[in-house]
């Protein structure tokens, strides 16, 4: 009896846990925060690996993220196999994910350049809910952009990406590189961490990276 109580007492509270994260990362991406929403949900996802709700909030968060393709297809792709239209929007009881999800699906898909894979989500999304759903509109100019993104795909233009090396990259996300007319200074951002370590524990709470800083470099002989 007492084996049994307490089997009973930690189901219970590994419930309560759950329950309390999964409103606490809900409330998180509607308030943008969505580095904090991963941290309240994924440790969740081992134990919940089929609940549809946790792996399409989960894709939502990872898919507001630089660089968070790949997770957000991964979690999406499980959410989708459970879809429903009468999906309760606030509950930690709701296993099943919002028809959202497959258009969701349909836009990381864009994203990440598998452009036949949203064409299809996108029109399994449309054929899937109402003919007035605000997101169709949405749906089939992502279907538009898909088409031309095919045609650009298919006659890529002869371009190379190098990263400049150490003297001016860094291992955190950097981007916007702008050159003076003479190529003689480059400004960019850059979410790097100081030299001085003074932004070491400042972080933007909604990617869960380093505020971004404006850099200057000036090319010498």
């Amino acid at each position: 009896l007492f084996i049994c109580l307490s089997f009973t007492f930690v189901s219970f509270q590994a419930q309560s846990d759950f329950n309390k994260d999964f409103k606490d990362g809900i409330l998180s991406i509607e308030e943008k925060k969505y580095k904090q929403a991963i941290d309240f949900m994924e440790k969740h996802v081992e134990s919940n690996a089929d609940n549809a709700n946790l792996n399409y909030r989960l894709g939502v968060a990872y898919s507001k993220l630089p660089l968070g393709d790949e997770k957000a297809i991964k979690y999406l792709e499980v959410a989708t196999k459970t879809t429903t239209s009468n999906y309760d929007l606030f509950s930690a009881n709701e296993t099943n994910a919002p028809k959202e999800a497959i258009f969701a699906l349909a836009e990381v898909y864009l994203d990440h350049g598998d452009v036949d894979q949203a064409i299809e989500q996108y029109e399994l999304f449309i054929a899937s809910v109402s003919k007035k759903h605000r997101l169709i509109p949405y749906a089939q100019l992502g279907i538009e952009h898909s088409q031309n993104a095919k045609q650009f795909m298919a006659d890529p233009l002869d371009l190379k990406i190098t990263n400049l090396g150490g003297q001016i990259n860094s291992e955190y996300h950097e981007h916007s590189p702008v050159l003076t007319l003479d190529e003689e200074i480059i400004y960019f951002t850059s979410r790097r961490l100081r030299k001085d370590s003074s932004n070491i524990n400042k972080f933007d709470e909604e990617y869960g990276w380093h505020y971004e800083d404006i850099y200057v470099s000036y090319k010498d002989d």
